[in-house]
């Protein structure tokens, strides 16, 4: 967890995965067996061989998760990494909705899924876009970019968009 600064509260050790489907009838995708046998070794509380279960043990992003710059909401990679392996299967689109530093979008490149994110703010757009490139191809490429775009809302905010596909 972040720390807390101001020492009036608990620290904050968890966050709140919300687990939908677009309609009723639609089916979920959940990879038991992966998250049963799987091999998570930085999870204190996932025994080998048993069901997984809702609460994980992970720590914060590393530093090197944060080479191309920082995101004050930032989230690991192995809890994105998981929540991708549990819950989508290989060419599955994932679509990130605040994108942020691009966590998602790396997760989602390493096991072989295609990506969409989307992020208000211009600056954490180029952290996850140099994250996203450096996945892509090793190191950083001046001339390559994802396809991206602008859209503008009603209230004429920029939105910026990207679609990644490996």
């Amino acid at each position: 967890a972040s720390p807390n600064l101001s020492c009036r509260y608990f620290t904050a050790s968890h966050e709140t995965l919300i687990w939908a489907r677009k309609h009723k009838s639609a089916r979920h995708i959940f990879n038991y067996q992966a998250m049963k046998n799987g091999f998570f070794p930085e999870d204190k509380l996932k025994n080998a061989g048993k069901q997984m279960r809702s609460v994980w043990s992970l720590s914060t992003p590393k530093p090197i998760e944060k080479i191309h710059g920082k995101h004050p909401t930032q989230k690991s990679y192995k809890l994105l990494e998981r929540i991708v392996l549990a819950s989508t299967n290989p060419e599955n689109m994932i679509l990130d909705p605040f994108m942020g530093s691009g966590t998602t979008g790396v997760a989602a490149l390493r096991h072989n899924r295609k990506f969409i994110g989307i992020e208000i703010d211009s600056n954490y757009f180029d952290v996850a876009e140099k994250r996203l490139v450096d996945e892509q191809f090793g190191e950083l490429k001046n001339d390559w970019t994802p396809q991206a775009g602008r859209i503008h809302d009603s209230s004429h905010e920029a939105i910026h968009e990207m679609t990644i596909t490996k």
